[in-house]
């Protein structure tokens, strides 16, 4: 019942309605509007008016740099081969049906590059992996952060000041390894780039809790899938509207999982072949604002600001970046740098470098309150029992921190208080009081956790017979 009044209130929020129509004469580059698959040179357009280049203010210096970074662009993904061979199957159908009912003018209006398409990928085995294009993203960027800041990679190499992490995913560890062959490309002696070798760290996917959130998280993959049914409702009247169009315009009766599936391929043939003219064709630049809306509110919902589980899985990634900011501070030559399946790096002078190569970033910008200003989402935050920190001010890198200690003191301070009434209740032996106190200490709630639950079945089972120690 909470989702679905919070959904009311985002769709109200995003209502695509409110979206502005590009006029006429408008120049549409439908590159920039493909959400999560957009590649990583279309923010850099430069007649994009709203792209403001990074720069170091006057009088500053940097001692210390985190990277964090997805993956260079990839291939579709084996599912989602699958799934582009099925539409081929499906368009040759509607085609069929199309020649069988309809003469002369009806079947001029349908687009030529339909009659006998075949996905581009079709007969692969397998998908995902990282294309030219992609190491080519990631090799340029380690060039231009070295390029940015040039005092931070003037010492000789070592792993253990320029550390690089990505997830076991092959298209983030390829990424790395691109960027670093940017970042130290002139600093060794093979071959004629004058490349060096580099280390690059993996942590086993089952224990990753900084880069591989969404796959150690048991809690998050049960909330997704109890709520992607919901999110693909919200999505529907969308998809209605904009398949109802296509059928009226090309005359073949479209349904909406060929309009979801159309969508895909436009994507997948703007980004990695560069083809704007066939699938991405079929749609009106309103009607592409409206798709790629419908991309940004299942990342609200199930990566974003939609549920709080999104978010509080980036705290130790967080965590790990702002000690090792800590770290800079005191040392005063640190960098680091990072890179996961979306991709970390971390590179520090005395504490190393390091970049984070990964699959998602979502939830780091989330946590750290990124765009929330903008959206204004603020009375969108999940309900919960813990009324009190509604108010708490969750702005930049220090609010999700501060909301992760109020509950551990929360907790702390409710076992803190059970034991106390035992205590006073049962006469506990002060010893035994000691080791309570130790577990009620502890960083972890799982510690609290136990005593509350040993408490309670002590006291109801036998308030006298507390000798027996944890």
């Amino acid at each position: 019942m909470a989702f679905a009044f919070s959904s009311i209130l985002l769709a109200l929020l995003l209502a695509p309605s409110l979206l502005v129509r590009p006029s006429a004469g408008e120049s549409f580059d439908v590159r920039q509007h493909l959400s999560t698959v957009s590649r990583y040179g279309a923010a850099k357009d430069p007649n994009n008016a709203n792209f403001v280049p990074s720069a170091i203010p006057d009088g500053c210096k940097a001692v210390h740099l985190n990277l964090v970074a997805r993956h260079g662009t990839r291939s579709p993904t084996k599912k989602r081969i699958k799934e582009l061979d099925q539409l081929a199957i499906r368009l040759d159908t509607l085609l069929n049906d199309a020649r069988e009912s309809q003469k002369g003018s009806s079947l001029e209006k349908i687009p030529k590059w339909l009659s006998g398409w075949q996905s581009p990928w079709k007969g692969r085995e397998k998908g995902g992996e990282l294309i030219s294009k992609g190491e080519d993203e990631l090799y340029h960027l380690g060039i231009r952060v070295r390029e940015i800041f040039p005092a931070l990679f003037d010492e000789e190499y070592h792993p253990d000041i320029f550390t690089i992490r990505a997830t076991q995913v092959p298209r983030a560890s390829a990424s790395a390894v691109a960027f670093g062959m940017g970042l130290f490309s002139g600093k060794g002696s093979l071959g004629p780039g004058q490349h060096r070798a580099f280390s690059v760290l993996s942590e086993s996917r089952a224990s990753d809790i900084c880069l591989r959130f969404f796959d150690t998280c048991q809690t998050y993959k049960e909330f997704r899938s109890s709520q992607e049914p919901a999110v693909e409702k919200l999505k529907e009247p969308i998809l209605d509207e904009i398949t109802s169009s296509l059928v009226t315009r090309f005359q073949l009766n479209f349904t909406r999982r060929d309009v979801a599936s159309l969508w895909f391929l436009c994507k997948q043939e703007a980004s990695l072949l560069e083809i704007t003219d066939q699938a991405c064709a079929l749609f009106s630049a309103y009607e592409v604002s409206l798709l790629e809306w419908t991309d940004d509110l299942e990342v609200f919902v199930l990566k974003g600001y939609g549920k709080a589980i999104n978010y509080r899985m980036g705290v130790p990634l967080l965590q790990e970046v702002v000690q090792s900011m800590e770290q800079a501070i005191m040392a005063k030559e640190v960098t680091s740098l990072s890179f996961q399946k979306t991709a970390p790096l971390q590179l520090s002078r005395r504490q190393g470098s390091a970049l984070h190569m990964l699959r998602h970033l979502y939830p780091l910008p989330v946590c750290s309150g990124s765009f929330l200003r903008d959206l204004n989402l603020s009375k969108y935050k999940e309900s919960n029992p813990y009324a009190c920190l509604r108010s708490l001010p969750r702005k930049e890198i220090g609010g999700a921190v501060l909301w992760h200690l109020f509950l551990e003191i929360i907790c702390w301070l409710c076992t803190s208080v059970l034991v106390i009434i035992l205590v006073a209740s049962c006469c506990l032996e002060l010893t035994e009081a000691s080791i309570l106190c130790m577990f009620c200490t502890m960083k972890s709630q799982l510690p609290c956790q136990v005593v509350a639950t040993w408490i309670f079945a002590h006291l109801r089972f036998s308030r006298k017979e507390l000798s027996t120690p944890i």
